[in-house]
């Protein structure tokens, strides 16, 4: 911990410190104080690649569980951006803290983050952003459409693989009933022909 802790330097910036430690419960409320007085924006506490480590982040969750709501609405997206790993630190926090927020602000970031995360491939966010689902009790209707998308082109795809496999059938069975598709002559001193004398 650094001694006098200011969270505002003399030259009117951000203290940087809240990106690079753990403040104490003490340091975070001076920096509530501020922007509770409207001396500092708390946007300033919300680019998420501006802290330097996993302990620090959680810093800017204890900033918005401070300010309450309405005020924390402006950090939604900081929160949806701590779903990035279910591992990190500061993962269940942001969790938590989502819990609080209007249902129709949480479900409308679920769907966005959700399909945002879905597109670009990025598993570790779409599973943070349905554990909250899951924990909310909430069916993200994206994942639900493209479940059912995935499970109608199973179907497409099973009713091909079906129908492939009955005209492979088919074409053996033919091959066994008629041979190489060859036309045969008749042939009078054959077999069959012998038998009927």
């Amino acid at each position: 911990m650094t001694p006098n802790y200011v969270p505002v330097l003399d030259d009117g910036s951000i203290n940087k410190e809240i990106f690079e430690r753990v403040l104490s419960k003490k340091e975070i409320n001076r920096t509530y104080e501020l922007l509770k007085r409207g001396q500092v924006a708390i946007s300033e506490y919300l680019d998420f690649k501006s802290y330097k480590n996993e302990f620090s982040v959680c810093n800017g969750i204890e900033l918005l569980r401070a300010l309450g709501h309405p005020k924390n609405l402006e950090g939604i997206d900081f929160l949806f951006d701590c779903l990035c790993d279910v591992d990190e630190a500061f993962f269940l926090m942001a969790v938590d803290l989502l819990k609080t927020y209007p249902r129709a602000d949480r479900e409308e970031k679920i769907e966005e983050n959700a399909k945002l995360a879905f597109e670009t491939g990025d598993v570790l966010k779409l599973a943070g952003v349905l554990y909250l689902s899951k924990q909310l009790d909430y069916d993200c209707k994206y994942i639900k459409q493209i479940r059912e998308e995935q499970a109608e082109n199973a179907s497409v795809e099973e009713a091909t693989k079906k129908a492939d496999d009955a005209v492979k059938k088919f074409e053996l069975d033919e091959q066994a009933l008629f041979g190489s598709g060859e036309v045969q002559e008749f042939n009078p001193t054959g077999v069959a022909y012998q038998e009927q004398e």
